[in-house]
């Protein structure tokens, strides 16, 4: 079987929950399938470094390069000024219905449909990917989706850390994108979620040929280190470049860590991710007790001298597997409602992790578990034991493979 694999972000460097699902995707569907990738210009800048840890290497990489926004007129004169930031514009200024619609010069110009046709099915991560093709393939697809594209948006509308011109901006893009989105995701054959709870924001026709496919932590091998210690020291592992992430962290650095840090005065935040800008940085270097790392290739160090880990996602909330690798090193999470409402049916408030829907909840948990570690290293305790009953390499692989092989078999008429 001959599979395209369209993962918008290509899956390598991993840097965070979305290469890391990526990746895993990409290593079930290699142990199937022979697998081409075909990965978005600027999203995926993919070193010789980058390349070698495809494994198994994949025999065509195909780089795409759709229309940026800021490249569409009157932006076109002046986007070389700031690339980024004219992007950013023209982004919020446009309909982003087009995000959802492929361009009718660039499938010319890359010769999509005609390449695509040669597999025999297409695998695409997000709906951004799935927007890119054209509408007229009657190759199988299989849709893998985080966050719904209408939920983010939802999201943003209702957290309360927003000024009401973006709130109406957000609602203004809802309005835009939803019929587009929900046409796409009718397009795809099969759609896989990373939480039940998303399966009711689809269209109900949809619903019927949607599963879940729940995120594992990347690493097969369990940290074997020891849960408990004397540490004063809270991690956070974040993607700043995620506004969700972004907001809520930032809301916790305001509200709850001042109040923290007084009360606790030995007590230390440990700040690891990418994305930060410069002005983010300067803000927290100025925060007494709060250490940023950047971007830490191995966090087995940070997890090992930290007591508990927090997620104040403000809404997304995406793979969610920041939540998942803490508690793989027998760290206990105080998360939002949002980043732990995906594991609902498997972790529970008070037994495996802490749920704190306001900054005082946040402030509150943080200073229990730093005056009883021993309740941090319980909670971890549980966490980790119930993470290696539901959630295994294994478990992620087979609902791939079945699922392409469904698909698959389906489009050949021998189901």
């Amino acid at each position: 079987m001959k599979v395209a694999y369209l993962p918008w972000i290509s899956p390598f460097p991993i840097k965070d929950g979305g290469n890391q699902r990526s990746s895993l995707i990409y290593q079930a569907l290699s142990e199937i399938a022979s697998v081409d990738l075909f990965c978005f210009s600027y999203y995926s800048q993919l070193s010789k470094e980058d390349l070698e840890g495809l494994t198994p290497r994949p025999s065509r990489i195909t780089i795409l390069n759709p229309k940026r926004p800021g490249e569409r007129f009157p932006f076109t004169y002046f986007r070389k000024l700031n690339p980024s930031k004219i992007d950013s514009i023209a982004r919020n200024v446009f309909s982003r219905k087009v995000d959802y619609l492929p361009d009718p010069k660039f499938l010319k110009d890359s010769k999509l449909e005609s390449k695509l046709n040669e597999y025999d099915l297409i695998f695409c991560r997000y709906t951004r990917s799935l927007g890119c093709l054209p509408t007229s393939l009657k190759i199988p697809i299989v849709l893998d989706i985080d966050d719904l594209d209408t939920s983010v948006l939802k999201g943003r509308i209702n957290c309360l850390n927003i000024p009401k011109w973006e709130r109406l901006l957000y609602k203004r893009q809802l309005k835009q994108i939803q019929p587009t989105v929900f046409l796409r995701w009718h397009q795809a054959n099969h759609l896989l979620l990373a939480k039940s709870n998303d399966i009711n924001a689809l269209p109900k026709e949809c619903r019927s040929r949607t599963t879940v496919l729940k995120n594992i932590p990347f690493y097969s091998k369990i940290p074997n280190n020891s849960i408990e210690n004397s540490s004063a020291n809270i991690l956070c592992v974040t993607t700043w470049n995620n506004s969700g992430n972004r907001i809520g962290l930032l809301n916790f650095l305001n509200e709850s860590w001042p109040k923290i840090k007084q009360n606790a005065p030995n007590s230390t935040l440990t700040i690891c991710g990418t994305g930060a800008t410069q002005r983010i940085r300067t803000i927290i270097e100025k925060i007494d007790g709060v250490i940023y790392k950047g971007f830490v290739s191995d966090l087995n160090s940070e997890y090992e001298n930290s007591l508990f880990c927090i997620a104040p996602i403000a809404f997304g909330a995406g793979s969610n597997i920041k939540i998942l690798e803490a508690f793989q090193y027998g760290r206990t999470c105080i998360a939002s409602p949002k980043a732990a409402h995906a594991f609902d049916e498997f972790f529970s408030h008070d037994i495996h992790l802490l749920i704190a829907d306001t900054p005082n909840r946040f402030t509150e948990y943080c200073l229990s578990l730093l005056k009883k570690p021993h309740t941090a290293h319980s909670l971890g305790s549980n966490a980790r034991q119930a993470l290696n009953t539901h959630f295994s390499r294994d478990m992620f692989f087979k609902q791939i493979k079945d699922t392409v092989k469904q698909v698959a078999n389906k489009n050949l008429g021998n189901e």
